[in-house]
C-alpha cells in the first residue's frame, strides 16, 4: 500500500469507505454517497486554463484527470447531485470558477497571507461595512478572495477553496460566504493530502 501513488491510494480508500460507511453516517456522505463524476479529459482542462488565464494546481488537476470531475450540478429533477470529497462532496471543474467572484479575480494575487491576523482582517471587513457602498463591497469581497477558486461546501457560509497563485498554490483554503471571517488555510495543506485525509480519518474510525 505505501508503495502505491497518491492517486491510486486515494481510489482505494474511495471504494473502502463505500463499504466501511454503507450507511452514509459520515457528514454530508447522504449528499455525495461517495460516488464521483468521470474524469475530466486533457481538453476539457486545456479549455478552462485558457479561458480563465490560470493553471491549475498539479495535484488538482491530476485528481481531475485520474480520480474524477467532481460533481454538484444540478440533476434534471432540480435536486443536486454531489461527488465524493470532504463534507458535502466537491464541484465540478466547470461550475466552480465563478461561484463567488468574478472570473477575472481567478487569475490576480492572492490577497490573504498567513501574517493577516483577525484584528487585521477584522479592520478590513467589519470596520467598514457600515461606511461603504454596495458597490465597493462587491470589489473589496472580489479583492480578499482573489486567486482563489471555490472547490467544496462545507455546510452554511463555509466553503472550501484552492489557491491559484503564488507561495500557497494548490492549498486548500477555508472560506466564508460572510467576508468578515478570516479564511485559513487547511492543515493538511495541498489538495491530495487534504483529501486522502478525509478518506483515513473515515477509515480509522472504524
Amino acid at each position: 500500500m505505501n508503495e502505491l501513488n497518491q492517486i491510486e491510494r486515494i481510489k482505494i480508500k474511495l471504494e473502502k469507505v463505500l463499504i466501511i460507511d454503507s450507511e452514509y453516517q459520515e457528514f454530508g456522505a447522504s449528499s455525495h454517497k461517495y460516488q464521483i463524476n468521470k474524469p475530466a479529459t486533457e481538453k476539457e482542462i486545456e479549455e478552462f486554463e485558457i479561458k480563465y488565464g490560470i493553471e491549475l494546481p498539479t495535484g488538482y488537476k491530476q485528481f481531475l484527470l485520474e480520480v474524477g470531475n467532481g460533481g454538484l450540478e444540478y440533476e434534471d429533477n432540480g435536486n443536486l447531485k454531489p461527488s465524493a470529497g470532504p463534507y458535502y462532496g466537491i464541484y465540478e471543474l466547470f461550475d466552480s470558477a465563478e461561484i463567488f467572484t468574478e472570473s477575472s479575480t481567478l487569475r490576480k494575487d492572492v490577497f490573504f497571507n498567513s501574517k493577516i491576523t483577525e484584528s487585521d482582517w477584522r479592520s478590513i471587513t467589519w470596520d467598514k461595512f457600515d461606511i461603504i457602498s454596495d458597490e465597493e463591497f462587491e470589489q473589496l469581497y472580489n479583492k480578499l478572495l482573489s486567486g482563489i477558486m471555490i472547490i467544496s461546501y462545507g455546510g452554511c457560509s463555509n466553503y472550501q477553496g484552492l489557491i491559484l497563485n503564488g507561495k500557497d498554490k494548490g492549498k486548500v483554503i477555508y472560506v466564508y460566504d460572510e467576508i468578515e471571517y478570516k479564511p485559513h488555510i487547511a492543515e493538511e495543506g495541498y489538495f491530495l493530502d487534504w483529501y486522502e485525509s478525509w478518506l483515513d480519518k473515515i477509515i480509522e474510525k472504524k
